[in-house]
């Protein structure tokens, strides 16, 4: 998954695969001048542009999602290597929040700013640094790896999870067998509170309407009286 931008939501997902073009994928292409990319920012549930900004990157909220990392293929190893320093992408093969390894935590961010003044304060990145990541409630499987700033990861390195999907007559079918591995635990319930709101364009994670969102149902609509992580209750 390419994701050159900021201000995602990713909650009780199954991944398996990996995130790519993490912190890079927004110039324009110039040869010898800065070429950043910029992008329109809307008023809540509309396509009105209320302003311009280029990506910061980071800003990203990783809650109850299921990662599973799949054996590398030759070919992809060989092409990782090729493009690993390209611009639109790392071709990152690892699965995980591993690709932000690097962005500061909330506090770490925030820190930056303390006794700020201002003009005449001495000069820093701090308006153009990565922007914070969250991330909690995650799982992962077969090699695939949390960042470090993720303090309740849980971490199976002990067993192989399974997963096919197959186009049958009656439609696609999936089958794991990572819901035989769940630790038992819960994991925090997610809504728009929860989440916060996104740096730009200063607004909150919620339903195509404006009311909060819960994430309280699973894929099947079933309400989730146990939050575990994944799309199924």
């Amino acid at each position: 998954m390419k994701i050159p931008t900021q201000g995602l939501a990713i909650v009780h997902n199954f991944i398996a695969g990996s995130f790519t073009a993490v912190g890079r994928g927004v110039n324009n292409g110039s040869v010898s001048i800065p070429s950043p990319r910029y992008t329109p920012i809307h008023r809540p549930h509309s396509t009105a542009i209320t302003g311009f900004m280029t990506v910061l990157h980071g800003d990203n909220r990783f809650y109850n999602n299921i990662f599973l990392q799949k054996d590398i293929r030759p070919c992809m190893a060989e092409l990782h290597a090729k493009m690993k320093d390209d611009e639109w992408t790392d071709a990152n093969l690892i699965c995980g929040t591993i690709p932000f390894e690097d962005y500061p935590s909330y506090e770490e961010y925030a820190a930056q700013f303390q006794g700020y003044c201002g003009m005449g304060s001495p000069a820093s990145n701090r308006y153009y640094d990565k922007l914070p990541v969250w991330a909690g409630g995650n799982l992962y499987f077969n090699g695939a790896k949390p960042m470090s700033k993720e303090k309740d990861a849980y971490v199976d390195v002990d067993r192989k999870a399974t997963f096919t999907l197959g186009d049958e007559s009656t439609g696609y079918k999936f089958e794991t067998n990572v819901y035989d591995f769940l630790p038992d635990k819960d994991t925090d319930l997610i809504d728009t509170e929860y989440l916060g709101i996104a740096f730009e364009p200063e607004e909150a994670f919620e339903n195509p309407d404006g009311s909060p969102i819960i994430f309280d149902t699973d894929y099947y609509g079933k309400k989730r009286d146990k939050v575990i992580a994944g799309p199924i209750a």
